[in-house]
């Protein structure tokens, strides 16, 4: 098999990502038998944050993301709801959520949502699930490079986010 390659939409900040995160991710690939995977998200300011949470409310609704965060990041999505209701234009909107989630402190609401030092000893990565073509495979791969230590924590549709959401410990 060729190196596996990485992409990244124009949402994800490739710069963000280590070169010990790549060379993770493309073991798991290898080991998957995946040529390829895009990455989505990865660190995120708290603007960035609000936006992915405004698009994915209007996506998927709020019950659903609901579903993603814990309590802060709830309350995020209710003030989302606060404001919709009483008919609040979406700068506002987003303008408010930006504002809480600064006010909770960002890292509580999500962990792409860390200030670059904290990013520089973990990286956060989402990867889009259409862009694995072994999802069975892979998903194994990640259970293994989590027990040999590469990766700290993931998460996968059906468990707890609808991406494969890794997070990688830098060495």
């Amino acid at each position: 098999m060729i190196s596996p390659i990485i992409r990244f939409t124009p949402t994800a900040i490739a710069t963000e990502v280590s070169e010990h995160s790549r060379r993770v991710i493309k073991a798991i690939l290898l080991q998957s038998g995946c040529e390829s995977c895009v990455i989505t998200s990865t660190a995120r300011t708290p603007a960035r944050q609000a936006l992915a949470m405004y698009r994915n409310i209007l996506a998927r609704g709020e019950a659903d993301q609901k579903t993603l965060y814990g309590k802060y990041g709830d309350k995020v999505i209710e003030e989302y709801g606060r404001l919709k209701k009483i008919g609040a234009s979406q700068k506002s909107i987003l303008s408010a959520m930006e504002q809480l989630i600064i006010e909770i402190g960002p890292k509580n609401v999500s962990a792409h949502c860390l200030d670059s030092s904290e990013f520089k000893s973990l990286n956060v990565i989402d990867i889009a699930p259409s862009s694995i073509s072994a999802k069975a495979s892979f998903l194994e791969a990640l259970g293994n490079s989590k027990k040999n230590g590469d990766i700290e924590k993931f998460f996968h549709p059906g468990s707890h986010d609808p991406a494969f959401h890794l997070e990688i410990r830098q060495k």
